[in-house]
């Protein structure tokens, strides 16, 4: 791990590997509407559960997602 880790991208990373289209495809970034489109595929594909991950500093994202899921 490093400083940063689940909060940022460090320059030599995202000068090489980090694309629009692979922060769209891996990771659950999007506006409500189409975050809301992916979680309904996800529950039409069988899943039940999703797990937050949450960082220090950053509680209040938990009331985002409730507010996104609900």
């Amino acid at each position: 791990m490093h400083a940063g880790h689940l909060m940022l991208v460090r320059p030599e990373e995202e000068e090489h590997f980090v694309t629009p289209d692979l922060i769209r495809t891996t990771t659950f970034t999007g506006t409500v509407d189409e975050l809301r489109e992916r979680i309904g595929v996800l529950e039409k594909a069988g899943y039940r559960q999703l797990a937050f991950q949450l960082v220090p500093g950053h509680e209040s994202a938990l009331d985002d997602w409730a507010r996104l899921v609900h």
